[in-house]
């Protein structure tokens, strides 16, 4: 688990000049919210990432979320090249993300960077103070792009096995 103290400032997101980056306006953009969710996620000799269409529509009709953290960025044709959700507690003042992803052939680019970013900024207006993010031990590329946006690690799952 990662850290990162939203009481701090943020960098402005940025991306390169041929995209674009908004937030989902509402169900109209679950297709291509869907179709980046699929490209990202789906890792080559692995079965495909199983979020749809309605998937997406149902994950849009689950409390809390909210579509002004669901960000994206596309091509100028409108393709979509890189998302990112925040999850927000008012409560406990607190957002996860899950996930942020870029299609593979936009990738180094700083997409991830600019959606994140984006979703953190309008996480914080609504009164987050703090974010978190769960990343796994053997991918260390979502570590790299969240401890340079200032992710700390914060806490760590141990799981432990009776021996046969």
């Amino acid at each position: 688990l990662h850290h990162l103290d939203l009481t701090q400032p943020l960098p402005t997101p940025t991306t390169p000049p041929t995209y674009t980056l908004r937030h989902l306006t509402g169900p109209d953009d679950a297709p291509a919210r869907a179709t980046i969710h699929r490209t990202a996620f789906t890792q080559p000799g692995h079965p495909p990432s199983r979020v749809t269409t309605d998937s997406y529509r149902t994950v849009m009709n689950t409390d809390p979320y909210n579509p002004h953290l669901d960000w994206i960025a596309c091509t100028p044709d409108g393709t979509p090249a890189a998302i990112s959700l925040i999850w927000y507690d008012p409560h406990h003042h607190d957002a996860l993300i899950e996930p942020t992803g870029t299609h593979p052939a936009h990738r180094r680019r700083g997409l991830a960077t600019a959606t994140t970013l984006a979703a953190l900024h309008t996480a914080r207006d609504l009164g987050a103070r703090t974010a978190r993010v769960t990343t796994r031990d053997n991918d260390p590329a979502p570590r790299a792009l969240y401890q340079t946006l200032g992710f700390r690690p914060h806490t760590r799952t141990t799981t432990y096995h009776r021996p046969t």
